[in-house]
């Protein structure tokens, strides 16, 4: 297990080297470290439990401490994961507060990371607990009007929201990844990949005009021009003020006007066909009438 995500990290570092050569489609993932006090494992295995609709759609990968394989330098392993993880998950309770390493270590690393702009938090109340004036607090906890897990009279049904919500989180963040990887494959010239990418990335969020832009980028060096043509259109849609949209659409309909006339020639020729076989039948049937 460890090794296999040490290769799947590295593998997403060397794809997003602009610089590397891509030869294989691959798919990124959302990276989930789930921070508990072991008093609270209970909870831990309730919340990985509800979302395994994400990791069997491959959309996430939890981790947590017991993924930690015997004979490891457990505590190596933890920042490994720390650094790299895209959303951390503190289940919140006195415990967790007033653990030194859940408190001092995780959080801490977790706070740092998400001020570069690295990392998303979303801290997950279990138990009550005052948490006014901690960093905690200035994240929207779950479930959402900050009544605890175990304040629940259904405690699936409160996992069930939590899971949700979860959800409204990981889809941009996949969107963002995806796009990402449309840029590498982009870079690459690999370009039937890279608009699949970034198709991926307008399904997860399809109110982001980028991702329309990378769209019609990718048609555009396809040759499809009037599918690049309405990317860009809805990219200038969702953000009048793009203007590499404005400029991207420019070339791409410079580039299809030859092709435009060359097509509307062929469909002028065609109506012309048609209308002279129409007149042909008409008078053929007259002719039969006499």
């Amino acid at each position: 297990m460890v090794y296999s995500n040490i290769f799947r990290y590295l593998r997403e570092i060397m794809q997003d080297q602009q610089s590397v050569e891509m030869t294989i489609e691959w798919r990124p993932i959302i990276r989930i470290f789930c921070s508990y006090a072991h008093q609270n494992e209970n909870h831990r295995d309730h919340l990985v439990r509800h979302l395994s609709t994400l990791q069997h759609l491959g959309y996430i990968e939890i981790w947590h401490d017991r993924a930690i394989l015997p004979g490891t330098l457990w505590d190596q392993e933890i920042h490994e994961h720390l650094n790299t993880v895209d959303l951390f998950v503190p289940l919140v309770s006195s415990y967790f507060l007033s653990s030194r390493y859940c408190w001092g270590v995780e959080m801490s690393r977790a706070r740092e990371r998400w001020e570069q702009g690295e990392v998303s938090i979303v801290p997950i109340l279990v138990d009550p607990v005052d948490c006014q004036g901690t960093p905690i607090s200035k994240f929207q906890l779950l479930p959402i009007g900050v009544r605890a897990i175990s304040e629940w009279s259904n405690r699936e049904r409160a996992y069930a929201h939590v899971s949700v919500e979860i959800r409204k989180v990981i889809l941009p963040l996949l969107a963002r990844k995806r796009k990402r990887q449309g840029d590498v494959y982009r870079g690459t010239q690999q370009h039937e990949l890279a608009l699949k990418a970034y198709e991926e990335a307008i399904g997860f969020d399809p109110h982001d005009p980028s991702f329309h832009v990378g769209k019609g980028s990718s048609l555009s060096q396809l040759r499809r021009y009037k599918e690049a043509i309405k990317a860009y259109d809805e990219a200038i849609r969702l953000d009048p003020n793009s203007g590499q949209a404005y400029l991207e659409k420019g070339d791409a309909l410079l580039a299809f006007a030859p092709l435009a006339h060359e097509e509307y020639v062929r469909l002028a020729e065609e109506s012309y066909q048609r209308s002279r076989l129409l007149k042909t039948k008409k008078s053929k049937a007259r002719r039969q009438k006499k």
